[in-house]
């Protein structure tokens, strides 16, 4: 069987491209525009992070938060890629409401001495309800805003992009143990395959 490659038009590129640029907007959009839509989220913006050594570790990082008492979040850290503490939640009592603006967030939890140069990853989420009656709010509640940010404990230089995604434009994670222990490790397998580029890169 042959196989023809066709290359799109002149035309048709014209036609898509405006689509195409607009789904970008959406996708990579800064946090202060993602932040302007009705439901909540907790953006990582890059204005600083401040870490705090490799004993006891975390971070305090800026955001762009939008919600209310009616949402919830929660955050995890990750030692070297792999899940090593899950906070337990909290509702957005604190959060300016729509549109939002600017604040910060503090990842900790992490107890003991850590190696030298260990990345640590912060991974927030945020829920667009809140279960008041239970212990930890965000329990049976639909995630909708992931953001993230790794760092080197021994430096406290940010290691790799900050990722901010709109979990609304696929399929929304429900809170359970399972589901949460499954999105921290997605990011914490991304973490590990950009540190083995690097390593690969600097023996080469």
């Amino acid at each position: 069987m042959n196989f023809v490659s066709r290359r799109p038009s002149p035309a048709r590129i014209a036609a898509i491209l405006p689509a195409a640029l607009a789904s970008a907007l959406f996708l990579f959009a800064s946090p202060p525009l993602l932040a302007q839509r009705p439901t909540p989220t907790i953006a990582i913006t890059p204005d600083f992070l401040l870490a705090g050594g490799c004993t006891n570790p975390g971070a305090i990082v800026s955001i762009f938060a939008n919600g209310t008492a009616a949402n919830s979040d929660t955050f995890t850290v990750l030692v070297n890629g792999v899940l090593a503490y899950t906070w337990t939640g909290e509702t957005m009592h604190w959060s300016p409401p729509p549109p939002g603006g600017a604040g910060t967030y503090g990842f900790y939890g992490l107890i003991g001495v850590y190696p030298a140069n260990t990345v640590l990853t912060g991974v927030v989420t945020t829920y667009e309800g809140a279960n008041p009656s239970a212990s930890d709010p965000t329990t049976g509640q639909k995630a909708v805003y992931v953001a993230s940010v790794s760092w080197n404990c021994t430096t406290g230089a940010r290691v790799g992009a900050i990722t901010n995604l709109d979990v609304r434009l696929g399929p929304a994670p429900v809170n359970s143990p399972g589901a949460l222990f499954a999105t921290a490790m997605s990011i914490g397998l991304a973490g590990l395959l950009w540190l083995r580029r690097r390593r690969k890169s600097i023996g080469q």
